[in-house]
């Protein structure tokens, strides 16, 4: 028994919706006979009688976790060529990668309960993630009838807006972009092996949901995508602010 699989096992289950009941007794089960490096070898019968399932219901259940990308399947043969039991391997980084992806969401929802957007002139100031170089001086007084004043995009992205994105990392910079722009709208077309014609992608509950395909994009692709734009932060930031600014100036 792997005590280190069965906690990252039980952590996730506990905040994470994808995993249902059936699903979580059988990675509970699996990880009862893992080693720490994740791998396990149970005959179907002996996970059946763990976890009470039908044997329809056990590889249902063994499908689903499998179609994630939680464990694979390895067949197994004996010397004398007859089959064995399965040999099954638990993928600790997508565990770890699930976790961080919900733990985010839910910093994502405390941040929208706590910050009420402030618009001004059409930015939303509210919702700007700290340390990204928000624009607090405004002088009230410099234009007629107290209009606001606000420094051009321009000198918002020259001043230490681009220097605090330098320093970001690729988990803060998820955190931060879901934060400020929780639907925001690209393209990589011609990129990462991606047609010319494909349509692009947005964000969605702080998952990237694909524009093309109308499906979320599965986790191995979820993280190039987060790659290839944590590389491209400073546009992407841009970009962000722009679609934040037409959103503000269409709800006025």
């Amino acid at each position: 028994m792997s005590i280190k699989i069965m906690s990252i096992v039980w952590e996730l289950s506990q905040i994470n919706a994808e995993i249902n009941r059936d699903d979580k007794f059988l990675l509970l089960a699996l990880a009862d006979h893992a080693n720490d490096d994740g791998e396990c070898y149970p005959s179907l019968s002996k996970i059946q009688k763990k976890c009470f399932f039908s044997k329809q219901g056990l590889l249902n259940s063994m499908d689903r976790v499998i179609k994630i990308g939680y464990v694979s399947k390895n067949k197994r043969k004996r010397e004398n060529g007859s089959n064995t039991s399965n040999l099954y391997q638990f993928h600790e980084d997508l565990f770890s990668f699930k976790i961080e992806e919900a733990k985010l969401l839910e910093d994502m929802k405390k941040f929208k309960n706590t910050n009420a957007p402030q618009v001004v002139n059409g930015v939303d100031k509210g919702s700007l993630p700290s340390g990204l170089g928000v624009v607090n001086a405004i002088d009230k007084g410099s234009l007629p009838g107290g209009q606001l004043y606000e420094p051009s995009l321009k000198h918002h992205y020259e001043s230490s807006f681009n220097l605090s994105l330098e320093r970001v990392d690729l988990k803060n910079f998820r955190k931060q972009l879901i934060e400020f722009c929780p639907n925001f709208k690209f393209s990589i077309a011609g990129k990462l092996g991606y047609s010319n014609e494909h349509s692009g992608f947005c964000l969605k509950s702080g998952y990237i949901h694909s524009l093309h395909t109308g499906k979320l994009v599965n986790s191995e692709e979820s993280l190039d995508v987060w790659q290839y734009l944590y590389e491209k932060k400073l546009q992407v930031f841009e970009q962000a602010t722009i679609q934040n600014n037409q959103r503000a100036h269409h709800e006025k």
